[in-house]
C-alpha cells in the first residue's frame, strides 16, 4: 500500500493530509475565487448608452443580480454584471445567447450562443467587453455556463 502526503492551503492555513491507497490516483488542483470583486464601470457605461438589461434567475444553480448591455464611445459593446452572484464553482463562462429565456441546460446549449469570456468571480460587480465576432449574433440573453459538467447555472433575458 502506498502512502502520500498532500499539503492543502485553505483560508485557515496549510494542512497536511495523508492519503493511503493501493491503486493509482490523480490529484486535481482547483482554484476558485469566491471573494466578491468590485470593478468600477467602464467609461461610457451611462444610462444614455444603455442598450438592454435583465435580471438573472437560476437554472441548475442559484443566480441573482442584473446584467446591462452598453454601447461604448468607440462602438464596442460591453456587459456589466452588478450586483451579481451565482453558485460558486470553477470553469464558469459568460455566454451571449439567442435564447430569449432559457429555462433548462438543454435549451441553453441548443440555442445559438457565443462565449463572451470566462467568469471573473462568482459575486460582485464586473465588466466584460463583448467580442467583435458577437456583433452579428442575436443577443437575447446572457447565460452563465459551467464547462466541465455542461450545465447552465443561471440566465438573464435582455429587455431592450
Amino acid at each position: 500500500m502506498s502512502r502520500t502526503a498532500v499539503w492543502v492551503l485553505d483560508r485557515h492555513g496549510i494542512e497536511r493530509v495523508d492519503i493511503q491507497g493501493s491503486a493509482a490516483w490523480e490529484l486535481v488542483i482547483d482554484q476558485q475565487l469566491v471573494t466578491p470583486i468590485a470593478e468600477p464601470p467602464l467609461p461610457g457605461m451611462t444610462p444614455r448608452n444603455r442598450l438592454a438589461s435583465g435580471r438573472f434567475y437560476g437554472i441548475e444553480q442559484d443566480g441573482q443580480g442584473t446584467v446591462t448591455l452598453y454601447r461604448l464611445a468607440d462602438g464596442r459593446r460591453a456587459l456589466r454584471l452588478a450586483p451579481f452572484r451565482v453558485t460558486a464553482n470553477t470553469d464558469l463562462v459568460v455566454w451571449a445567447s439567442a435564447a430569449a429565456s432559457p429555462r433548462t441546460s438543454e435549451a441553453s446549449f441548443e440555442a445559438p450562443h457565443v462565449k463572451v469570456a470566462e467568469l471573473k468571480a462568482t459575486a460582485g460587480t464586473q465588466n466584460y467587453l463583448v467580442p467583435d465576432d458577437v456583433a452579428g449574433q442575436p443577443l437575447a440573453s446572457i447565460v452563465i455556463w459551467c464547462v466541465p459538467i455542461r450545465v447552465a447555472y443561471a440566465a438573464a433575458p435582455l429587455d431592450r
